[in-house]
């Protein structure tokens, strides 16, 4: 019995490693960009006001408007959904938090 929870355990520690977050965009009530919120190692943390935003497939909903999400093409998806594109740097405009076990990698 003891075995049978040892290899349960060993498969669901398996399972829940850390992935990249997938793209999407950032957006206000006038103003879109393109976001990446971070893998294993980073988090970008929005700036106060803003609202992540990811696809469900090629799709993305906003305030009840849809765009065709493709990466690289953000600055029309955020024109279909009725907002100005905003060209931001991350590094810039956004802080950043890392994990202590990312450090010495």
């Amino acid at each position: 019995m003891i075995k049978f929870f040892v290899l349960v355990l060993g498969f669901i520690n398996l399972n829940l490693q850390a992935e990249p977050m997938p793209w999407g965009l950032m957006v206000n009530k006038q103003h879109c960009s393109k976001y990446w919120a971070g893998d294993e190692c980073v988090y970008y943390k929005l700036p106060p006001g803003w609202k992540a935003l990811y696809p469900d497939g090629k799709k993305l909903n906003y305030n009840g408007k849809k765009c065709s999400f493709e990466i690289g093409n953000e600055e029309s998806c955020c024109k279909e959904l009725g907002l100005k594109f905003r060209s931001l740097k991350l590094e810039k405009d956004l802080s950043i938090a890392s994990p202590d076990f990312c450090k010495n990698k």
